[in-house]
């Protein structure tokens, strides 16, 4: 009779079972089951379990073998395919109904296949499993193939073409249960060992002779999207603590609105036109001397702590860097080829499971980086410079529970985001201030718990230093806007105060404690005064200075400061002085006074035409370095997507 088992002796419930925890095997293999939480291991083989033994009551009811497996494999290659379609917010509404259809189609496909094969061979086992590591190996191919519907009808396919050809052998009669173990073997392993963001070492880096013996060490550390009016030096913790033990630089400019070009500046003292990194697909050029490897030719060890992307390997932040870890924010590799299916489900909008995010605890923020620091020993006989980062204000759009669940309590979200996990920020520029409102108390919660943590930073690295000094510098790359009401949402694209002006003290032996400068300062002179704090040589034809003579009292603060951003379609440039800010854009100019209209919402008619001039000099002024383009990893380009960079274009 068509559709009776040949094999009536396999149980569709057992069939089912082994299928739903197979995927699940197969799906945390390639997460790297030594960094996924057990948590969400544990999850995760729950679900496709349930799912499996669900699959085989159904194939038990309908007596067909092989319809659990095809049921198991259909949803593992549509789960794959809504999690790869709902990362992509650059796909139209058509495509996105092409993706639907595909995957429709494909899992249709496979239920066929796999009933069909079912009458014939316990060889369904092998082949299922090998079908079934085509879904996890779908989002490798992902990363290699161009992002778009044919790309995803080639992977979805896989699978199909896998069931196909154990159809066609089975036919001819020859064995197929040893070759399928094998591809099977095969195909998961390279999707097992793909790799993500890691610590690494650098032996053969050149190092200096050896630094004075009594050379301080230094500490400097940098909180990504800091904004200058959220720290004073009347704080009543760790930020206004270590103003008052320092000098508080209480306007501090920096040169360019979002990550890259900002901290490219910062560590080389150049404008982002001169170091060359002004985009996404610029790195910092390798001919660029930076901060770290003047202080490692000096003999300093120096380390790095960071949350990746921009801050990584890729756009050559490393350099310089003895030790670079990249990846202590997360507890497990969450921008990865590959994540657990249920997980980047839940992350993704289609399974809303607060319970499970809670449990699995994915961020660490700035603990991760104390975390490592506490793993880690500096050279005995060394000064060190450790460089610390974090991007725990940065993602305040990306559900952390230890924090955002205080905001929760105190107030109801906003309908439109009340149960995601993730909102890319392309989304905050369209919400309404009471949306934005919600999103900025998310950010300063994220903010008190920083604080908290850099306060056991400073003391664990100060019980470090045995009989050096400690040199303390923190500041932040760039601010970010929560103005709804004149479009200023997020970073990038514009150059306005609120993500121009940064927080910067520096807590230094010799220097005044509790020094307030109210003259305006640029970060990219942290690099030339940090060199002269340490008596060491400046780097040649920067644009930064010293400002050490200017805080003796010998020397004027630079009276002018620029800011750029270009290399994502607009050229934008920015002048700012005591009294004038001009921003001179495509198409029209900004003008206003900083010191009577700091939210700069009252443009002037025009500026003096001597600042006209110099802002039409800036280029002759600093010449731009040619561009070196890079491709990046699929880690780092799934990182950057997931941090609201390189999205349908090339934009921060």
């Amino acid at each position: 009779m068509q559709g009776e088992s040949r094999h009536p002796e396999r149980s569709p419930l057992f069939e089912g079972l082994f299928a739903g925890c197979g995927l699940a095997i197969l799906d945390g293999l390639a997460s790297g089951p030594w960094r996924t939480p057990i948590a969400l291991t544990a999850a995760s083989l729950g679900f496709f379990a349930l799912a499996g033994l669900c699959a085989g009551g159904v194939a038990r009811a309908l007596r067909r073998n092989g319809l659990a497996l095809g049921l198991i494999v259909s949803l593992g290659v549509v789960l794959n395919g809504l999690s790869l379609g709902s990362k992509d917010l650059s796909l139209s509404k058509p495509a996105l109904l092409g993706v639907a259809v595909v995957l429709c189609a494909t899992a249709l496909a496979i239920l066929r296949f796999a009933t069909i094969l079912g009458q014939r061979s316990h060889g369904l086992y092998s082949f299922g499993l090998l079908a079934m590591a085509l879904v996890p190996g779908g989002t490798l191919l992902w990363n290699v193939l161009a992002p778009d519907l044919p790309s995803l009808i080639v992977i979805s396919l896989l699978p199909v073409s896998v069931l196909w050809f154990a159809t066609l052998k089975e036919r001819k009669g020859h064995g197929i249960g040893l070759l399928a173990a094998l591809a099977c073997a095969a195909l998961a392993l390279p999707v097992a060992l793909e790799g993500g963001p890691h610590a690494r070492e650098a032996p053969s880096a050149p190092r200096g002779p050896g630094a004075a013996a009594d050379a301080p060490n230094v500490l400097l550390i940098v909180i990504d999207t800091l904004r200058a009016d959220r720290v004073t030096a009347e704080g009543a913790g760790a930020f206004g603590a270590l103003a008052r033990e320092g000098v508080f630089f209480e306007q501090a400019v920096s040169p360019a609105p979002w990550t890259l070009p900002a901290m490219g500046s910062l560590m080389t003292g150049l404008y982002p036109s001169q170091h060359g990194a002004v985009s996404a697909r610029n790195p910092l050029p390798a001919e660029v001397t930076t901060l770290a490897e003047r202080l490692l030719e000096a003999g300093y060890s120096t380390s790095a702590f960071t949350g990746g992307a921009f801050v990584g390997t890729t756009h050559r932040l490393d350099q310089g860097f003895e030790h670079f870890d990249p990846d202590v924010e997360r507890a497990f590799p969450a921008f990865r080829t590959h994540v657990p299916l249920l997980w980047r489900l839940a992350k993704n909008r289609f399974l809303p499971l607060f319970p499970l995010v809670r449990l699995v605890e994915e961020y660490r923020g700035l603990g991760g980086a104390l975390e490592a620091l506490r793993a880690w020993s500096p050279a005995p006989d060394r000064p060190f410079f450790l460089f610390v980062h974090t991007y725990q204000v940065h993602d305040y759009y990306l559900f952390d529970p230890r924090t955002d669940d205080a905001v929760r309590k105190r107030r109801e979200a906003p309908p439109r985001f009340a149960r995601r996990f993730s909102v890319h920020p392309e989304e905050l520029r369209h919400a309404s201030p009471d949306e934005l409102d919600w999103f900025r108390e998310i950010y300063d919660e994220r903010l008190a718990d920083v604080e908290r943590t850099l306060g056991e930073l400073l003391a664990y690295v100060g019980g470090l230093c045995d009989e050096r000094d400690l040199i303390v510098v923190l500041t932040s790359d760039h601010g970010e806007g929560f103005d709804a009401a004149h479009a200023r949402v997020h970073h990038g694209g514009r150059l306005h105060d609120d993500l121009l002006r940064v927080p910067w003290i520096l807590r230094a032996p010799g220097l005044p404690a509790g020094l307030r400068v109210p003259d305006q300062v640029r970060t990219l002179d942290l690099t030339p005064t940090l060199l002269d704090l340490l008596g060491l040589e400046p780097l040649e034809g920067i644009a930064g200075r010293s400002l050490l003579q200017a805080l003796e009292g010998r020397a004027s603060f630079p009276p002018t400061a620029f800011a750029e951003e270009s290399g994502h379609g607009t050229e934008l440039f920015a002048l700012r002085q005591a009294h004038w800010k001009w921003i001179r854009k495509p198409g029209a100019d900004e003008v206003y006074d900083p010191s009577v209209d700091a939210l700069e919402g009252r443009p002037l008619e025009r500026g003096p035409v001597e600042l006209e001039a110099l802002l039409k000099g800036f280029r002759e002024s600093y010449p731009p370095r040619p561009r070196e383009e890079t491709l990046f990893d699929a880690v780092t380009e799934k990182h950057l997507r997931d941090l609201g960079y390189t999205g349908g274009e090339d934009s921060p």
